[in-house]
């Protein structure tokens, strides 16, 4: 049987990896978002792109801080925090989803991001969540 600090540590270390693992899930669309404006293919302001861009990194700052400095990372607590990132990663999406205007396509593109990562680290209700609040915000902005 594992002593509980083994358990914390690995815990911890899964957080903390899935954090990073979602930092790339949130780099690839903000890029993307760049690229197509730098390229003059969409009306939407740099501000909307530097807003998404401050609120990812704050946000992923925040995270990894918590999960770095919590003592013991209990079952409920990663449950809690994957479900925190979850709520964030959705208000992101629905304020991405209110300017893309000429491309919000795209969003359901980058949608997939999110539900392919939940798939493999959350399960099926998770992600479940995640598809209906994507259909909801895409269908009421279009």
């Amino acid at each position: 049987m594992r002593k509980q600090p083994e358990i914390n540590e690995r815990r911890r270390r899964l957080l903390l990896k899935n954090t990073s693992l979602g930092s790339v899930g949130y780099v690839l669309p903000i890029c993307a978002l760049l690229v197509v404006k730098v390229l003059g293919f969409v009306s939407y302001a740099y501000q909307n792109v530097a807003i998404i861009s401050l609120w990812v990194l704050l946000s992923r700052i925040i995270s990894y801080a918590i999960i770095k400095n919590r003592r013991e990372i209990s079952v409920f607590f990663a449950g809690s925090v994957l479900w925190c990132e979850l709520i964030n990663w959705v208000l992101i999406y629905i304020y991405l989803v209110s300017f893309l205007n000429e491309i919000r396509l795209a969003a359901l593109f980058f949608a997939f991001i999110g539900i392919i990562f939940l798939l493999t680290n959350a399960g099926f209700v998770a992600s479940l969540v995640l598809s209906s609040v994507v259909v909801v915000s895409y269908t009421s902005v279009s």
